[in-house]
């Protein structure tokens, strides 16, 4: 008897694990959402826009460049998000955008590889389709992202022009290349 509800305990807490474990898609999701339908409150000041959980690789390469920005930049735009939101791939957006509003569209065309694509401007006349492109991987058995990739529409770059751990890594070589100047 002992040695079956032993075995129904562990079932249990298995199955409830199972069920808290949130797929890649599910990962991105939900950060969307929390980060679309954040309004800023200057009267809560200590409420942050929500972010996103990066993998260690992606945080050291965070950490190495705003450290090296820190150092070297001399008061210039430096670092990574510096002059756009990076999970907008803008500087601008629809005031009160929504997750709703901006009709978020989340695929996973090859895996690991997450898709969203979103309209900044649903009031205007015009549809503005962004696309940001994240790269996952599993750390501590979570979905983390370890890349973003923001889209442009020139046809003939590839992605890897608009990765953030590439940019971080040109901006690096730059600066220790100029940093006596």
């Amino acid at each position: 008897m002992l040695k079956f509800f032993v075995l129904f305990c562990l079932l249990f807490v298995a199955s409830a694990n199972a069920q808290e474990e949130l797929t890649a898609i599910q990962t991105i999701d939900n950060f969307y959402r929390e980060y679309l339908d954040y309004k800023y409150d200057p009267t809560k000041p200590d409420i942050k826009a929500p972010n996103p959980i990066f993998s260690k690789s992606f945080n050291n390469a965070l950490a190495e460049s705003k450290s090296l920005c820190d150092k070297y930049a001399n008061g210039e735009i430096c670092g990574w998000a510096a002059d756009s939101d990076p999970y907008l791939n803008a500087q601008d957006q629809e005031d009160n955008l929504t997750y709703e509003k901006a009709n978020v569209k989340i695929s996973e065309p090859i895996k690991g590889t997450i898709k969203v694509t979103f309209n900044l401007f649903p009031s205007g006349n015009n549809t503005v389709l962004n696309t940001v492109i994240y790269k996952v991987i599993k750390e501590d058995n979570i979905w983390v992202i370890d890349d973003l990739i923001d889209v442009a529409d020139e046809p003939g770059i590839p992605y890897a022009e608009f990765s953030a751990k590439k940019q971080m890594e040109d901006e690096a070589k730059y600066l220790l290349g100029n940093k006596d100047k």
